[in-house]
C-alpha cells in the first residue's frame, strides 16, 4: 500500500542503533548500506527477530510502545508474514556459504528456523 510506504534501514537491530545515555530513547542509527522503501512495520520486525530469543520482556515493551506511538493497532497477520521472512532470510545467508563458514554460523542458521516455526504458530 503506498500509503504505508517508508525510508527502511533494513538491518535494523540494537548493533545498528545509538541509544541515550538511559538506554530509554534512540539517539542514532548506523550502517545504511541496505537502505530502501517498503513497509516500516518489517523494520520494526526485523529489531525482534534479532532480539526476540535474549530478551522477550525487552521485545514485549519494545513492540508495546510501537503500537502506541504509531496510534492503531499491530496487523499480526503482516507481523508473522515478515517474521517467516526474517526467518528463511537467515538461513538461506548461512546456506549461501561454504561448509567451513556455514558451520560457524549454525547457530544464527537455527534461530532463523526457530523464528520462521514460531510465525506459522501464530
Amino acid at each position: 500500500e503506498p500509503s504505508r510506504l517508508a525510508l527502511l534501514h533494513y538491518d535494523y537491530c540494537m548493533r545498528n542503533l545509538m541509544l541515550t545515555p538511559e538506554r530509554d530513547a534512540i539517539r542514532g542509527l548506523f550502517d545504511f548500506e541496505a537502505v530502501r522503501f517498503g513497509d516500516a512495520l518489517y523494520d520494526a520486525v526485523k529489531l525482534t527477530f534479532n532480539e526476540i530469543p535474549d530478551d522477550p520482556e525487552g521485545c514485549r515493551a519494545y513492540l508495546e510502545g510501537y503500537i502506541e506511538a504509531g496510534g492503531h493497532p499491530m496487523d499480526w497477520e503482516r507481523f508473522r508474514l515478515y517474521q517467516a521472512i526474517n526467518g528463511i532470510g537467515a538461513m538461506a545467508w548461512v546456506d549461501k556459504w561454504e561448509e567451513e563458514f556455514a558451520s560457524r554460523h549454525q547457530e544464527f542458521r537455527e534461530k532463523g528456523r526457530r523464528v520462521l516455526v514460531e510465525s506459522m504458530s501464530g
